[in-house]
C-alpha cells in the first residue's frame, strides 16, 4: 500500500479519504476538543458543535458500526511506549532527565506542533506553535531530585530526540492580522 495522505480538515469543510481498489482501508480520525465559548451569544451557536457531525461515509454511502473510543490523558505514565509509532501521525513521546535541585523552568516546545505536556504525570497544560507562547511554566514543586520524566501528546505529527528546559518562557512575535 502506499504512503497514505496526510488528511486536515478545518471546521465545517469536508474531506476526502482514498485507499487502494478492491483492499481493506482503515481510517482513523483524531478528534480534538480545543473547547467552547460559555457565554454570550454564540453559546447555542451552530459552530459550538464539535466531533463528527454528519457520519463518515464510503463509495457515498453513510459507514455503520464504526468504533469511537476516548483517549483518556489522566495517568500517561501507564503508557506503553514499547510499540512503534509511525512517522508524522500522533505519538505520545516520553522524555526521560535527572534533576540535581529543583527549580522554576520553562519546558520550550517551539520544536512541536500542537498538544499537551506531563511531567512526572501531572498535567502542564496544552501548547500550540501558532504562539505567541511557546513553552509551558514547570513550578520546581512539580520536579523531583533525581529521576524525572516528561509526557508529550503531539498531534501534528513533529517529532523532536530531545526537549529543552530553559529559565525564561519561549515567546512568538505575532504581527499583522494575527495578533
Amino acid at each position: 500500500m502506499g504512503q497514505k495522505p496526510n488528511i486536515r480538515q478545518r471546521l465545517g469543510k469536508i474531506f476526502f479519504y482514498q485507499g487502494e481498489k478492491k483492499a481493506l482501508s482503515r481510517l482513523d480520525i483524531l478528534i480534538e476538543n480545543m473547547g467552547r465559548v460559555n457565554y454570550g451569544h454564540k453559546f447555542l451557536a451552530d459552530t459550538q458543535r464539535k466531533g463528527i457531525r454528519t457520519g463518515v461515509c464510503k463509495d457515498l454511502h453513510f459507514l455503520l458500526n464504526w468504533k469511537h473510543y476516548p483517549l483518556p490523558l489522566d495517568n500517561p505514565e501507564k503508557i506503553d511506549f514499547s510499540k512503534g509509532w509511525t512517522e508524522g501521525q500522533p505519538a505520545f513521546y516520553a522524555y526521560d532527565f535527572t534533576v540535581q535541585e529543583p527549580k522554576d523552568t520553562y519546558l520550550d516546545l517551539s520544536e512541536f506542533g500542537k498538544g499537551v505536556a506531563f511531567v512526572n504525570g501531572l498535567n502542564l497544560g496544552r501548547f500550540w506553535n501558532v504562539g505567541p507562547t511557546l513553552s509551558l511554566y514547570i513550578p520546581h514543586s512539580y520536579l523531583k531530585e533525581g529521576a524525572n520524566r516528561i509526557i508529550i501528546f503531539e498531534t501534528e505529527g513533529q517529532y523532536k530526540e530531545e526537549i529543552h528546559l530553559t529559565r525564561k518562557p519561549t515567546l512568538k512575535h505575532i504581527k499583522g492580522e494575527n495578533l
